[in-house]
Formats: C-alpha cells, structure tokens, sequence
C-alpha cells in the first residue's frame, strides 16, 4: 500500500516515536510510507529508512498554517494518490477531514493523547473512518466524549525495536561525551519538558540534594525539551548548587536515546519511554503529570496496558514517594536490579514488538480496502436508523457488512435522523431522512432502496412512520429505483386503511424478505400471494463479533469478574415510571421487575445486569430496578459489546426484540416478556416456549421459567445453537437476494 502519516512535528515526543516506528515497521514489510509533518530532529531518521518527509506546518493551529497545511496535503494527495492517509493528532485530523469530502480517501486516525474537551474541538474534531487508540482508557476518552462508536475504535499498542533499544548497545561515546563517572548511581528521565509533562524531572531535580546524601554520588539525566525547560534548568542548578557538583545534568532535545538508555541504572517516566528502558533491561518508576505508579512490576502489567503506562487517573507524583522507591530499588545490587530489568525486557518483547504494532495497523487498514470514490449511492437503506436504539441501528451494520462482504465497491447512502453521528460510526454516506431534497437526490441515482430491517410496516407506534415508510417505497418507485423490503417484521396493523397501505407496498415491492412466519400469515391474511414473500431471518443473526479486548475492558468496568455468574436483563417503559398513560404500567410494573430480580438473584446467587437498549425508554427503569435488586446497569454500549455480554451470562430477561435475538445467536436461552406481537412471533420462530405478557409478568410467573431454564441450560443451549445456524444461514439469503437486485439493475 502507498501510506501517508500527517502528525504534528517530528521533534522528539511519544506520538513522533511512534510514527517513526510505525513508518519503519511498515516499510519493512514492503509498503510504501510518505509522512507529513512540520521538521524536526526525527526526519533525518526517516530518510535514513527510505521514508518521504513533507515538511508543512502542521504543528500550530495558526490559521494561516493550518491553511498552508490544507494547500500543501491536497497536492501532496493529489499526485501521489495515497490508498491510506493516516492522522495523528487533532491539527492533522481536523484539516485531513476537511480534504477527504473533496477527494475522497481512505482515512485513519489515532489518538495519542487524552486532551481537555470543549465544545468547540467537539464540534470541530475529526475522526477517521476507523480510529486506533494506544490504551483502552483512550479509547473510552474518545467513545465518550466524541460519540465515536467503539465498535470503530482499536487498539495498537506502541512498539518498541528490541534489538535497537537493549542493554547491549555502546554507550561509550555519551559517556566521554558528558564526562559520566563510572561509580554513580545514575537515573534517567526521557520525556517532553513541557509544562504537561516535566514533573517528573522537577521532582528528580528537589530530591537530588537528598538522594546524593542517601546513596552517596548520583548522576541524573534528563533528556527532552519544552516550554517548561526554564523551570527545570532553573531547578537543576538550584540543586547542583546545593550539592556542589554536577549531579543533574540537562541534556537538552537528543535523537540517540537508544545510546542514552542503557546508561541508566534505573529510568524514571512513563509511556513510550519507559517501555524503551524496559526493553533496555531497566528497573522502572512510573511517574508522570498524569499520576505516579511507583516501580513497575508484574502485577502491575495489566493495569498498565490498559493505560498505556501513563498511571492515568492515579495519586500525582511527589517528592517523598519517588525518594523511596529510588532508594528501594539503589539498595539491591547490581544483579538484582537487572533480574527486574530482564523481566521487563521480556514484557516489551511479548506485548510492545515493532511487528505486532505494525500488523495491528494493517488489519485496520485492510478492513477500509479497497477504495471507490463516492458519487451516489448505489443503495439507499432506509429505517429507524440513528436514534440511539441498539437494536435498529446493529441492523444498519449488519446489511452495511453483509453487502460489503458481497460486494466491496458497493457505494451506500443510509436514511437517518443523524447523519453526522451515523457517518462517523457506519463509514457510508448519511443524509437526513426528513430532508425531501436529499432523499430525492439519493432515489434518483440509486439502484435499489432496501427497506429494513425491524417492525417499518406497521401501526402500533404510529400510523406517521407507517406512512413514512411507505411514500420513501413509492418514491424510489417513481424514480424507477428497485425496492426491497429487507428481513422485515409486519404488524401489528389495527387500522383497515393502513393494512391497505402496507399491502400496497408489499405488492409492489421487487423482492420482499420476513423475519418470521407470523409475518408471512400476517400478509397472507391482507390478500397478499404467499409466494412472493419469502420468510428468512432478522439480518441481526449475522452481528460479528466484539473486540475480545474490549470485552474484557467492559468487564471489568462492570465489576463482573470470572466468578461472576449474572443474568442479562433487558427492559423498556414508553411511559413516566409514576404513572402510565393506560393505567396499567408504570410505577407498579417497575415493582414487579425489582422483584423478579431479586428473588432470581436470592434464589440463584445471579448477579442482575441491566442493559438500556435505547436510553430515551430504558435507562431510567434499568437504572431503578439495578437500584432495587441489587444489581448494576450496563450503558453507552454497542449491540456487539452487548453480544459479548449474553454469552458470559446464565440466561436473558428481556422485553427488547433484539436482546432475544442475540441470545438465540449466542445459544443462550431467553425468557421474554412481551409488550408487542413481534416478541411473541420471534420466540416462536425460535421454537421457545418461555414467554410472559408484559401485564402478567411477576415473580409466580417468570420463576418457574427461569427455574426450568437453570435446570435444563444444556439441553436448551443445544436447541438454540442449531437454530442459530439455520437462522444464519436463511439471513445470508437477504443479502444474497439484494445484490441480485443490484445486478439487474
């Protein structure tokens, strides 16, 4: 592949590091890499490995260089016609944004860093069509704070050349050069001495006094530069004075830390530094701007995976902490020192591989290959898309997938009611479905509209979505589009007027596909042939799988552990808790799933987990009734992460249709409680007998259930696993029928 990597500068740093390691790993394995940045020490190390630098001003958010930047990367694009553009930080990404809606690319971008939110970057922030994080707590930062759906969100670890970074490597140039003794005690601090970033160093520079008077001659270096160097010279030769001898020595911005770091007899820092003393068979103190960890260790190593090895979210350091740990660590000898160095050595080796950074890239960029530029969709799906609800809009990625799979080149346009968010989590074009104008733009250079999946025809919510839905099918046919109704539901229809109007639809579909027979006899009972709609599966039977990473993650922040045994529960209230309008939901129906809850989690030692499927209906009921039983909630989810979750439980609870069809795809038994016909038609369809009214929903009647699902799991785990596969494979069937569609178009 032709990549271009746009960071800020190549001035020394973790992301500049990381690009340059980046850059290198994927020259290696035959690609080839242009970076774009404003100049810096690292650039002559680029050329050194045959990688193109551009040197643009990319480093300031002036607006006359993020112009000057905007000019320079789309000539640069432009001529060289890169199959990738990947950015590394917010400058970068903001003005790669902007450039992509012109020329269309492939474009990828990776957070380094956690910075303060604001309206205003909020709004103006720019993220790839898949983003990588350097730590699971980034990617929680930017799935938090910038509504980027973590299903687009992966990890890549740093990487760390192990054979250029070791405890092996000649130092004694540096040595001669700074004039180091050969009987201190030396200490190492690597980092960015920017006001964010230099406490660490200021510490090592008040403690120096104390640290020379405890362990006898001690050296410390410190390497790196920034708008906070002032200070730390200030308070390096404050302490020199002290002393009355060279114990700090500054030793300002340097490109040859691997010469440097294998002097260190312990290496004070975080991030990509420490783990380059690691690999140096260094003894580590965790200390940064961003808390203080203390000396790394074994039992600490998952813990810092997660956050990078920035001790993100912990006490901030201070002098008498560090002064300690320093001491413990000078007060081993030499060869106990370096058993910690060789074990840390061997945690760079096994997770921080150049390699392993370098392949988890690819399969991010493989995932986007290859490109079409983007003039009109070929298909238009249209449904209750972008209304935060789990399961109508896993069903948009899921048909998205399934047609990518099928076709790669297919070029998309989805009908949601927010388009910005729904571009940056599904990566198709998203135009507003109550725009006229680009609805209409959208039909007419389309091939075929796909109507679904979920429940579109039908009048219990409203007779104004049933129309809706109808008109964008007349529409397309009018402009002489092809129509597929797609892995619907149908009903419930009260009304004579509106049975009418959705058999009207139906008849002049080109294809139509159901999710369950009840849908069939529904139909067939309007009038409409038995023959041409053709009964298959909900498109949700073919989710992919959630990042076992994350999965893990999200654990973890549920406080659901391997001995964690729990139940999924899934619950909605279209009505205030207090009172429903009907007189029969509300307050008293929420007393009732408490209870329920409680007694299961009495009975059976099951931790309550509540899932709020769309927040606008479920998360204050969910939240209520994990109040009153005892058990926590799970929220701001994806419908894969959510799939993920069912598998680890004992069986599923739920009012949402999707819920259960998730469980069924996971082969984990349901027990439904239904609000609508279509929860009664899809356990039938499923072959499960355990289902509840909503209205009769209680402890006498939901018990026996759950008691005969406890007894029989085994049995009832088999039943579903079969079903599954034949689901999935009559899912594969609507796909298949939509691209033939597409063909003949």
């Amino acid at each position: 592949m032709n990549i271009l990597m746009v960071t800020m500068s190549m001035q020394i740093g973790g992301a500049e590091t990381h690009v340059l390691e980046l850059s290198r790993a994927l020259m290696k394995m035959g690609h080839r890499v242009t970076v774009a940045s404003k100049d810096g020490v690292y650039v002559e190390a680029l050329r050194e490995a045959g990688i193109s630098h551009v040197d643009l001003p990319l480093h300031t958010k002036n607006p006359l260089a993020v112009l000057r930047s905007y000019r320079g990367l789309k000539e640069l694009i432009r001529r060289e016609k890169f199959d990738i553009v990947h950015a590394h930080a917010r400058i970068p990404a903001f003005i790669c944004g902007l450039l992509r809606r012109k020329l269309g690319f492939r474009l990828v971008t990776t957070v380094h860093f956690a910075f303060r939110v604001t309206p205003l970057w909020r709004k103006w922030s720019c993220w790839g069509e898949k983003t990588l994080a350097v730590s699971e707590d980034l990617r929680e930062y930017v799935c938090e704070n910038y509504d980027v759906a973590s299903d687009n969100v992966s990890l890549i670890m740093n990487g760390i050349d192990t054979e250029k970074f070791s405890e092996h490597t000649d130092t004694s140039a540096i040595k001669a050069e700074l004039n180091l003794s050969d009987d201190a005690r030396r200490i190492l601090c690597v980092s960015r001495m920017g006001k964010d970033m230099s406490l660490p160093a200021i510490l090592l520079c008040r403690i120096a006094p104390r640290l020379w008077k405890a362990l006898g001659r001690t050296e410390i270096l410190l390497v790196g530069d920034g708008n906070d160097m002032d200070t730390v010279r200030a308070e390096a030769e404050a302490a020199n004075r002290e002393i009355g001898a060279e114990c700090v020595k500054i030793m300002g911005a340097r490109t040859d830390i691997p010469q440097i770091m294998p002097l260190a007899d312990v290496f004070v820092g975080i991030s990509r530094s420490a783990l380059e003393a690691m690999a140096c068979s260094k003894p580590v103190i965790l200390a940064g701007n961003f808390g203080y960890g203390g000396i790394m260790t074994t039992d600490m190593l998952e813990e810092e995976i997660r956050v990078n090895f920035c001790r993100c979210g912990t006490e901030m350091p201070t002098e008498e902490p560090l002064f300690q740990d320093l001491c413990t660590l000078f007060r081993l000898t030499p060869a106990e020192r370096h058993v910690i160095g060789e074990v840390n050595r061997g945690i760079v080796k096994e997770y921080y591989s150049t390699e392993k950074m370098a392949e988890s890239c690819l399969a991010v960029y493989d995932k986007l290959l290859p490109y079409t530029p983007y003039k009109h969709g070929e298909v238009v799906i249209s449904g209750y898309y972008g209304y935060r609800n789990m399961g109508d809009d896993s069903l948009l990625s899921v048909i998205i997938e399934q047609l990518r799979a099928e076709k790669p080149d297919v070029t998309i346009t989805a009908l949601t009611g927010n388009p910005k968010s729904m571009e940056l989590r599904f990566g198709v074009k998203c135009v507003h479905r109550y725009n006229p104008f680009a609805v209409v733009r959208a039909l007419r250079h389309a091939k075929l509209l796909i109507s679904g999946g979920g429940s579109l025809l039908q009048d219990g919510t409203s007779t104004k979505s049933l129309c809706y839905y109808t008109a964008v099918m007349a529409l397309a046919r009018r402009l002489k589009t092809k129509v597929m109704i797609y892995g619907n539901g149908i009903g419930p229809l009260y009304r004579e007027k509106n049975r009418r109007l959705a058999a009207r639809a139906v008849e002049r579909a080109d294809a139509v596909t159901l999710r369950d027979p009840v849908s069939l006899k529904t139909l067939t009972e309007m009038g409409i042939d038995p023959e041409k709609p053709v009964v298959t599966a909900d498109p949700a039977f073919l989710m992919s799988e959630a990042d076992p990473a994350r999965m893990a993650r999200l654990y973890e922040r549920a406080g659901i552990t391997d001995a964690t045994r729990f139940f999924l529960v899934s619950l909605r209230s279209d009505h205030n808790l207090d009172e429903s309008s009907d007189g029969r939901l509300g307050e008293e129906f929420l007393n009732r799933m408490s209870a329920i809850c409680r007694a299961i989690k009495e009975k059976y030692g099951l931790l309550p987990v509540l899932v709020p499927m769309q927040k606008a209906y479920d998360l204050e009921i969910c939240r209520a009734v994990a109040r009153d039983s005892g058990g926590v909630t799970v929220e701001g989810i994806t419908a894969k992460e959510l799939s993920g979750l069912v598998v680890g439980s004992e069986f599923v609870l739920g009012m949402r249709l999707h819920i259960i069809v998730y469980a069924a795809a996971c082969g984990i038994p349901p027990v439904a409680i239904s609000y609508d016909p279509k929860i009664a038609a899809m356990m039938e369809h499923l072959g499960e007998g355990h289902l509840v009214s909503v209205f009769d929903a209680e402890e006498a009647t939901v018990l026996p259930m759950v008691d005969d699902i406890i007894a029989n799991r085994p049995a009832y785990r088999a039943h579903l696993a079969r079903r599954a596969v034949e689901l999935r494979h009559a899912a594969k069937q609507d796909v298949q029928t939509a691209i033939r569609l597409l063909n003949r178009s």
